[in-house]
């Protein structure tokens, strides 16, 4: 496909933060999805995530898009 997509595993959530912090600063378009998410409704999703603090969120995925030279730096040592 012209837009692959690579699932890559981490060993805990200060990997996944260290990546997303990494593709935050070379301007990298990201998402993150961390465990305040996982809650029974969307409002509770939403106020969850709302008072997670940056320090203290656990990421438990991470979507980037960008050409492949950079998220291959980036992605390498998993």
């Amino acid at each position: 496909s012209e837009y692959p997509y690579i699932l890559l595993s981490a060993k805990n959530s200060n990997q996944i933060r260290n990546v997303y912090d990494a593709a935050r600063k070379n301007g990298m378009l990201q998402n993150a999805f961390l465990s305040s998410m996982l809650a029974a409704s969307a409002e509770e999703q939403l106020r969850r995530t709302r008072e997670a603090s940056a320090d203290s969120a656990e990421f438990i995925a991470l979507v980037l898009f960008g050409e492949a030279i950079q998220l291959d730096a980036m992605c390498r040592k998993f």
